[in-house]
């Protein structure tokens, strides 16, 4: 395709974007003491220069009222000025809009309360129950002020515009939505009421900054909250808010705090563009304003469709830009294959919310200095170098050593790409865990690295290569359950999981039983897939909880699977011994035993152990070794990635 729409300009208020790709808000955790860092703006940075034509930062603090994490840059403070204008040089200079997300937090503080949040009303909100201290009708003029003074700073340091944030039950959400507002005074009661607040601010904004400034407001297009907004309620706050005649675009998000908090950021479990149908109503209500489309919108091929279709005006990207911030121009120059393909796991945003500064799995130069337009550069010295294992950690170390110059042979037991990877794109909901190690296994050979595939790797094989250095990347395997009796008769998760995907037997009238010590989101797929093959799946944990390695936005949908396919989720429960078909279970804390009957399948995710055997005999064979991945200690995707990454690098 070629995308035309999707690289066409659009005009938004007074000024001119260069095509329709928009990086809507997104937390970075790159911000310090509540001001600009270099690395926020390195971030930005390049995705200005990757081709993104509009910015939209992250919630920045409108009024000291609105405090959260110091990550979250402080607006109101004149202090800033000086951040404020590098970071809007930095990223206008490369001919890209910057847009700052004016924003106050009411009652929500996601990483827990360190003040005493103000909101429209002391309702609690709906994942935390975090109460707030109603606003008095007197406070509220002050708190307009700060959007319009933050609004005017901005404008002053060189952005190109602001957005309201009024979505994901921010203190703008919090005045629209039924279940927040019970207020009785004039900001509550009726939609003229609880749009009131919203109203003044836009309308204070547009008055400090003039008609050259582009202003924004993101809204909910359906909180899923109960009592909350929903599609016919966002439909009358979006025709409201674009009747007031000072908005330049709109934008639509979904969910809010509370048990639909993964639509927030939809995973690659929902449908690509789930969304977009909601957004193309509400369009409609904007009275011809741009609207900005945006949730798990996957490639440009769905961006320029959905463009195509009236769906939206501009699209909106995160995930995708954090995962290649050269996404446009690599999309535009028709160098699909280039890319890093953005797999919707929110590794991302479970970093944010682990209080961390944002990381992907599969971008380890992300907000580097030199990140736009990267490229491994070339070795001072050429080297032969062998890697063991042709799974992530591996296969990073291959591509980018291979890519530096380096004579690389990468010996894969397997007939195929991924490792363990490839084992769990197998399992319903994680079809593209798979686009990873395609990508890295494409640039290795587009490189020159050579594979053997099929072929497990020998000392003697090794060393025949006469290499200069070994990366060993042979992965990790699961130990046996700790309290289980030894020879029951039980398989750990990834060979289960391989013996379904190849069978053609028809489905089990018996039980699964699936320990669960992983916690990751590869167990929760496997659930998935043993329910399509077994009538019935009991889930057993030796935790108080599931899914503790999941970020909590896709947590949410874990649990709501778990539910809906009916898991017999046990907490607190190990399997001790299985006879025949009966499995018998121990509470870890009371010691109680139960058991399950009409087992067909005991299966196991436990911790691992590494497989670095070869490690000894090479070094007995006097080759340097390099240990990666699992082989070196078994941890997540993201470690196996960014190990293979700093070991192309010390060749």
């Amino acid at each position: 395709m070629a995308f035309d729409t999707l690289f066409s300009p659009i005009t938004v208020g007074a000024r001119e974007l260069r095509n329709r790709i928009v990086h809507v808000a997104t937390v970075t955790g790159l911000g310090k003491d509540r001001a600009v860092t270099d690395r926020l703006i390195a971030y930005h940075a390049a995705r200005a220069q990757g081709g993104t034509a509009m910015i939209v930062t992250e919630l920045m603090n409108v009024h000291p009222t609105s405090t959260g994490a110091p990550i979250l840059v402080s607006i109101h403070d004149e202090a800033n000025l000086g951040g404020l204008s590098r970071w809007a040089e930095a990223v206008e200079r490369h001919g890209c809009r910057l847009i700052g997300q004016l924003g106050h937090i009411g009652r929500q503080q996601l990483w827990g309360l360190d003040s005493v949040p103000r909101s429209a009303s002391s309702q609690p909100e709906a994942l935390y129950w975090n109460s707030a201290r109603p606003l008095a009708e007197d406070e509220i003029p002050g708190i307009v002020a700060g959007y319009a003074e933050s609004a005017e700073r901005l404008k002053r340091a060189g952005f190109s515009g602001v957005e309201l944030h009024g979505a994901h039950g921010y203190l703008i959400a919090q005045f629209l939505s039924p279940a927040c507002n019970d207020r009785t005074d004039g900001y509550g009661g009726s939609l003229e009421g609880r749009t009131r607040f919203m109203r003044e601010a836009m309308a204070a904004v547009r008055a400090a900054c003039g008609e050259d400034f582009i202003v924004g407001i993101k809204l909910p297009a359906d909180e899923r909250v109960p009592g909350g907004i929903d599609p016919d309620e966002a439909e009358r706050i979006a025709r409201a808010a674009a009747a007031e005649g000072v908005l330049d675009y709109l934008s639509f998000s979904q969910g809010a705090f509370g048990p639909a908090f993964d639509t927030h950021l939809p995973d690659m479990h929902y449908p690509p563009r789930p969304f977009l149908p909601l957004h193309a109503r509400l369009r409609a209500a904007c009275g011809g304003l741009p609207v900005i489309g945006l949730g798990r919108i996957e490639s440009a091929e769905a961006a320029e469709t959905a463009l195509a279709e009236g769906a939206c005006d501009m699209v909106g990207f995160s995930r995708l830009l954090i995962s290649d911030a050269d996404w446009p121009r690599k999309t535009e120059a028709g160098r699909a294959g280039d890319i890093r393909a953005c797999t919707f796991c929110n590794y991302c945003w479970g970093e944010i919310h682990a209080g961390k500064p944002i990381r992907c799995f599969q971008n380890p130069v992300l907000a580097s200095a030199d990140e736009a337009g990267w490229r491994p550069p070339p070795a001072v010295e050429r080297k032969r170098a062998v890697v063991v294992g042709a799974g992530l950690a591996g296969l990073e170390a291959a591509w980018v050593a291979a890519a530096r110059g380096h004579a690389v042979t990468v010996f894969s037991a397997s007939a195929g790409p991924g490792g363990a990877s490839s084992i769990e794109a197998l399992l319903p909901g994680r079809a593209e865990v798979a686009t990873t190690a395609e990508f890295q296994k494409r640039k290795a050979a587009e490189a020159g690295a050579a594979f053997r595939w099929g072929e497990t790797a020998t000392a003697e094989a090794v060393t025949a290569c006469e290499p200069d250095a070994v990366i060993l990347a042979s992965g990790s395997r699961m130990r046996w359950p700790p309290a289980l009796a030894e020879g029951a008769d039980a398989v750990d998760l990834r060979r289960a999981v391989a013996d379904l995907a190849e069978s053609d037997d028809p489905p089990s009238p018996g039980t699964a039983v699936l320990l669960d010590m992983d916690q990751t989101p590869a167990v929760y797929g496997a659930v998935e897939l043993l329910a399509q093959r077994f009538a019935r799946v009991v889930l057993l944990t030796p935790a108080a909880e599931n899914a503790r390695f999941v970020n909590l936005m896709s947590r949410m949908g874990v649990e709501r699977r778990l539910a809906l396919l009916g898991i017999d989720v046990r907490r607190l429960t190990e399997p001790v011994a299985r006879a025949g078909e009966r499995v018998t279970c121990r509470h870890v804390i009371t010691g109680v035993e139960t058991t399950i009957e009409d087992v067909a399948l005991l299966t196991y995710a436990t911790p691992r152990a590494v497989r670095d055997e070869l490690a000894g005999d090479l070094a007995e064979a006097g080759v340097p070794v390099t240990l990666i991945g699992d082989c070196l200690l078994p941890r997540d995707a993201a470690s196996a990635i960014h190990d293979g990454h700093r070991a192309a690098f010390a060749l």
